[in-house]
């Protein structure tokens, strides 16, 4: 089942995309790790024993700007931010505070704040599902 959710396409596109990326297993099993991942934490993923939870705990506990992310099965995973914990910024982090601030300006008028934000409207409410931003009615 594993090899079905990270097939060789897959692992070639997060390789490409030049950002430091740790894929892990449901059980928290190393799947992948990008480049970047490796260079940043070297033995953390290449030791004799890879803990998901240690490596988790590890990861938090210093500054690095990796992205972690959780398959937990054919359609769906759990993004884990590590950084964010640390005060350092990641991407992600960055981008969630600027919808977050456009959308508060715009008064939540998503056709505005997609075009104030340069994405469409489709882009803006994917990254409003999955940053989990809704607003005051409840609704994204």
């Amino acid at each position: 089942m594993l090899e079905s959710l990270l097939a060789p396409a897959g692992r070639a596109v997060l390789d490409a995309l030049g950002a430091a990326v740790v894929l892990l297993g449901p059980e928290g099993q190393l799947l992948h790790a990008t480049p970047p991942a490796v260079r940043l934490l070297g033995e953390r993923l290449t030791g004799p024993r890879f803990d998901g939870t240690q490596f988790l705990a590890a990861v938090r506990a210093t500054a690095v700007d990796v992205t972690v992310i959780r398959l937990a099965g054919a359609h769906s995973a759990e993004v884990l931010h590590p950084a964010e914990e640390t005060g350092a910024e990641t991407l992600a982090v960055r981008e969630r505070r600027a919808i977050l601030e456009r959308l508060e300006a715009t008064g939540w008028r998503l056709a505005e704040t997609a075009r104030q934000l340069g994405i469409s409207r489709t882009t803006l409410w994917r990254r409003l599902r999955a940053y989990g931003l809704t607003g005051k009615d409840g609704a994204p």
